[in-house]
């Protein structure tokens, strides 16, 4: 049986292709929505830091004194 008329679980290719790069767009906007707000929200971090940051660095380890895990 043929069907001629479309819904969710029936419909044609192109239909398919269309609202996969529609959904596609709307997670690629969410993406960078959501790294843009990351961004904001370490910039309001850093502006509240008061006086000078200290670099930390750490030494490297030579290969025996590392754990095999």
């Amino acid at each position: 049986m043929i069907q001629e008329s479309e819904d969710e679980e029936n419909m044609s290719d192109g239909t398919l292709l269309k609202q996969t790069l529609e959904l596609a767009k709307i997670v690629r906007n969410s993406i960078i929505y959501l790294l843009y707000f990351v961004y904001i929200e370490q910039r309001k971090k850093e502006k509240k830091t008061k006086g000078i940051t200290v670099p930390l660095f750490a030494l490297e380890l030579p290969d025996d004194l590392k754990s095999s895990r």
